[in-house]
């Protein structure tokens, strides 16, 4: 401590009312955030599966034993019978489907279902998506969100719009805002 009120661990000189030359170990604490809101009003037509673009998530952790808590709050309108799938992407190439139920890996399997909807041309429904990971590594990591439909059929999906409202919106048929997040956790 030196006579202004300043401390230093690991210097002499500390520049700041707390300046830590090293790393600082606080299990269960936030390192870092990253987060957005998700504008883009995207279509999607029918397919087996496909990826949400907009939804990408990417974070480099600090330590490679960092737990990476993600989360996600998209506002779609989406023919039910689909899952909502999270992969994870690293910079060194290695890519796996990690968002789904461990007890089967099956098409049917995955980290939330699409809601279910009778009304396609208007109020879509909002999918919280959250997930725990542990990507084991300090190079950047993307988390992609897929939607897989739970059966051999091909569906679609429309971000933060409904079917029949276009981007521009119309009286009901509502625009929305997404939400996407990404914290690493000490451990």
């Amino acid at each position: 401590i030196e006579a202004g009120g300043n401390v230093g661990i690991g210097t002499a000189s500390p520049g700041a009312k707390l300046h830590v030359n090293g790393a600082i170990y606080a299990p269960g604490h936030p390192v870092q955030y990253v987060g957005q809101n998700v504008h883009d009003i995207v279509v999607y037509g029918n397919s087996i599966g496909r990826y949400i673009t907009p939804l990408d998530i990417t974070i480099t952790p600090k330590f490679s034993n960092s737990k990476i808590m993600l989360h996600w709050v998209i506002n779609a309108e989406a023919h039910h019978d689909q899952v909502i799938r999270i992969y994870r992407f690293i910079s060194s190439g290695a890519s796996s489907l990690i968002g789904f139920n461990s007890n089967n890996q099956g098409v049917h399997s995955g980290a939330a279902p699409i809601h279910h909807d009778n009304d396609h041309n208007s109020t879509m429904n909002t999918h919280t998506v959250a997930w725990v990971d542990t990507p084991n590594t300090t190079s950047a990591v993307t988390y992609r969100i897929f939607t897989r439909p739970s059966n051999t059929g091909s569906n679609w999906f429309r971000l933060n719009r409904t079917v029949g409202g276009g981007t521009l919106g119309q009286s009901n048929h509502e625009i929305a805002v997404s939400y996407k997040s990404a914290m690493e956790i000490a451990v």
